[in-house]
């Protein structure tokens, strides 16, 4: 079978396999609508029950999830590409492990704020994430001079130095 044809199958598979999960999540939940009623709420709305449940709750949540999952896909496509790593995940760059020092860092300085809400929490996770990252154009600076596969002593050392910072941190903050 030839590679692009094959790519069309799975993509087609893959396709059939998503709406086939959104037709199930219609009709999951506490409120059990029969599919036909499901369907007709879907493109005919108005403002009954069952109307108002999947038009207004389960149709977006399905979207949601579809939208989500291709962020991720992306995120994780990108991160393979700028790494040249088929195996790329966010703890290459520390992002893990910044997140987790600045959720730690949070929960220590600003219990009030934890207890009250936990809306805070993924705000300092993003932020740690992204300033364990550090300067995106490191990366590029290091291509400029080779391969990626010549270079990779100072991708594993910034690597480690995030995590040991990370660690000697938490560390310090539970001895606190």
């Amino acid at each position: 079978m030839k590679k692009k044809t094959r790519q069309i199958l799975i993509l087609n598979g893959l396709l059939i396999l998503i709406v086939a999960t959104a037709i199930l999540s219609v009709n999951s939940g506490y409120a059990r609508i029969p599919f036909s009623t499901a369907v007709h709420s879907i493109f005919q709305p108005h403002m009954e029950g069952t109307s108002v449940v999947v038009a207004q709750f389960r149709v977006p949540r399905i979207v949601l999830a579809v939208l989500c999952g291709m962020g991720l896909a992306l995120a994780g496509c990108v991160m393979q590409t700028v790494t040249g790593n088929p195996l790329a995940d966010p703890g290459i760059l520390g992002i893990n492990a910044g997140a987790g020092f600045a959720v730690m860092l949070f929960l220590t300085f600003f219990p009030a704020l934890h207890i009250r809400t936990m809306a805070y929490q993924p705000i300092f996770a993003i932020a740690g994430g992204l300033s364990a990252e550090g300067d995106p154009g490191w990366y590029r600076d290091l291509r400029a001079f080779g391969s990626v596969f010549s270079v990779p002593a100072p991708q594993v050392f910034l690597r480690e130095d995030v995590y040991a910072f990370t660690y000697a941190g938490k560390g310090f903050v539970c001895r606190i």
